[in-house]
Parts: C-alpha cells; sequence; structure tokens
C-alpha cells in the first residue's frame, strides 16, 4: 500500500515554479489568432493547421538573446511549412514515409533529452510530417492558404518576443544552444544508440498497428510514443499513465464543453486558454500538459464540424493514446533488455 502511495504521489507531483507569463501570452495568441483570421475569412481548415504551427513555433523559444530567439522562431517556422509539405507530398510513397519517420526518429533518439532547441524543432518537425501524411491531400490552393494564416501565427510570435524581451531583460535561463545540442546527438555513445534503436522500434511498430487495425487518427500513436519514451525507464512509465490519464480527463472535458455549446468563437477562445496554460503545465506535471492538449485537439477537430459533433472522436483519441502508452513501454522494456546484454559497464 505504501508503494501504491508513493507511485500515485509522484505521478501527481507538481514543480513549484512560476508561471512563464510571456511564453503563455506569446502561446495563446499564436494559436488562436490565426483561427480568428480564418473564421473571419471563411477557411478554417486552413487556419487550423496553421494554429498549431504558431502552436509549435511558440513552444520553441527558450530565451536567450532577442536575436536567438528571432533566429530559432524563423528557423522553426520554415523546418515546419517544410515539413508539412513533405507529409502531403508523401501520400502515395508509404515506403519513402516509413523510411523518413524511422530514420528522424532515431536521430531523435540520439538526443535523448539532451538538445532542447534542436531536439524540439526534429520533434515538431516529424509531427508535422505525420499529420500532413495521414491528412486527406490538400490541394496547392490549400497549402497557399496553410503558408498564409501560417505567416500570421509566426508574425505574432515574433512580435511577442520583441515586446517581452523588454520584461524579460536581466533574466538568465540554461539552455542548449542549436549548435551544441545538434553535436550533441553526433555521439558514439552505446547507450544511446541503443535507445535510439529501441525508440525507433516503437515508432515502426506504432506504424505497423496503424496499418494493421486501420487506426483512425493514429498519428496521435506515433506522436504519443516520440513524445513520452525517455532513455529513463521509471520516467517512461510515469509519462505513460500521465498521458493517458492526462487525456481521458481532457477528452471528457472538452466533448462535454463542445456538446453544450454551438458557436465556433467559444471553440477558438477554449483553444486559446488551454494553448495559454500549456507553457504553464509543461512546468508543473505532463498529465497537465496531456489534458490541455487534449482539449485543443479536441476542439480543432471539432470547429469545422460544430452542431454536428463526433461522438466517436473521443474514443478514437483514448484508443490511439493507449496504444501510444503500450507502445513506449514496449520500446522502454527492449530498450532496457538490449542494455543489460551489450553494456556491462554503463556509459555516457
Amino acid at each position: 500500500m505504501k508503494v501504491v502511495v508513493e507511485h500515485t504521489k509522484a505521478l501527481f507531483k507538481n514543480t513549484d515554479e512560476a508561471p512563464p507569463w510571456a511564453r503563455m501570452t506569446i502561446c495563446s495568441l499564436a494559436t488562436g489568432i490565426p483561427l480568428l483570421v480564418g473564421w473571419w475569412q471563411g477557411e478554417l481548415n486552413s487556419a487550423i493547421y496553421a494554429s498549431l504551427l504558431g502552436y509549435f513555433v511558440a513552444l520553441n523559444d527558450h530565451l536567450g538573446s532577442l536575436v536567438h530567439r528571432l533566429l530559432v522562431a524563423t528557423l522553426s517556422f520554415v523546418a515546419l511549412i517544410a515539413a508539412f509539405v513533405l507529409g502531403v507530398s508523401l501520400h502515395e510513397h508509404f515506403a519513402i514515409f516509413i523510411s523518413i519517420t524511422l530514420l528522424l526518429t532515431y536521430w531523435l533518439g540520439l538526443m535523448g533529452g539532451l538538445g532542447a532547441e534542436a531536439e524540439r524543432l526534429l520533434l515538431f518537425s516529424s509531427i508535422q510530417i505525420l499529420v500532413a501524411y495521414y491528412t486527406p491531400r490538400m490541394g496547392t490552393g490549400s497549402l497557399d492558404s496553410l503558408l498564409h494564416y501560417g505567416l500570421i501565427g509566426y508574425s505574432v510570435v515574433l512580435l511577442g518576443m520583441v515586446i517581452s524581451n523588454h520584461f524579460l531583460r536581466g533574466k538568465t535561463l540554461e539552455y542548449a544552444r542549436l549548435h551544441s545540442s545538434l553535436l550533441s546527438s553526433l555521439t558514439f555513445s552505446r547507450r544511446r544508440h541503443i535507445y535510439a534503436f529501441s525508440y525507433m522500434v516503437a515508432a515502426l511498430l506504432a506504424i505497423l498497428c496503424i496499418q494493421y487495425f486501420v487506426i483512425e487518427r493514429g498519428y496521435w500513436t506515433i506522436v504519443t510514443v516520440m513524445l513520452i519514451m525517455k532513455p529513463d525507464h521509471k520516467e517512461s512509465v510515469y509519462r505513460s499513465l500521465q498521458r493517458f490519464i492526462g487525456t481521458l480527463v481532457g477528452v471528457g472535458l472538452g466533448e462535454a464543453l463542445i456538446v453544450s455549446t454551438q458557436s465556433v468563437q467559444v471553440l477558438i477562445i477554449g483553444v486559446m486558454i488551454s494553448a495559454f496554460l500549456i507553457p504553464y503545465a509543461m512546468k508543473r506535471n505532463y498529465w497537465l500538459v496531456s489534458f490541455f492538449v487534449s482539449i485543443v485537439v479536441m476542439f480543432l477537430l471539432s470547429i469545422p464540424v460544430i452542431g454536428h459533433p463526433d461522438t466517436h472522436l473521443p474514443f478514437v483519441r483514448l484508443e490511439a493514446t493507449l496504444y501510444g502508452c503500450l507502445l513506449s513501454v514496449v520500446g522502454v522494456l527492449l530498450f532496457k533488455v538490449i542494455e543489460k546484454i551489450f553494456i556491462k559497464i554503463p556509459t555516457q
């Protein structure tokens, strides 16, 4: 009983850090303004994907000098747009898609939580490829609209950085620069390569499960593996449980709010509030992150079908998340087994 209590406390333990108000505000506006403009101009479908782009660009901000922050934001924007276009172009090329995905996953595994900016840039770009690949084919006009609304979110991030830089002046923050974090992935560490291999195998199993079981919106399964599998075995198990618990609560509350409203504006405001709270949740507990992210996802997917909610969507989200959590645990077990076989003396 004591062990259960200790693990439960560890699952829901919150870190005591001050809210990053500037980052929270930028994330909310970069996610929400493209949606508001898209709603006003009657092009919500393109604006939805662009809002995700603005959200990712805003999250890949680890402070530092203003010039450095603007450079990282610009690089992130270009990489995310290119990744989405690549994902769309691979619709009829499954072999190439799976090869690129596994290559990126292995590289991401080599970073192993060590390269802040470069790791998130690679992670978010990989997610863009997955989302675009598993989304019905978009025409050239849709891609043009995506770029148009994406530029709005990107501009909001840049403006927010310039304005907030005044309030952040004098503050310092430990972070791994792009150069150093990229170099960290060029390692000969046997342990990190074993982890990268296990990480890649878990992603491969996720892709095969999607194909075999025809999982709707199966990219959620792969993304779950990418987000929660970590080199630390205990942390991976905890994150799996936190991911599922946060998703369960998030889709339940999100669906209740969707059913009770007939207003696109209400859902957009809900997206902005949730996006506002995500950077703070990232400093508190991962189950809170999963909770708010699930609400954002549920609301974004429900905006185009407002008034006719997809009551099956919560179960699809839960199913895909559950598969991803289980496969990440499989990946962790594989990593642990191979590590014991090939590493007799722990190395870094």
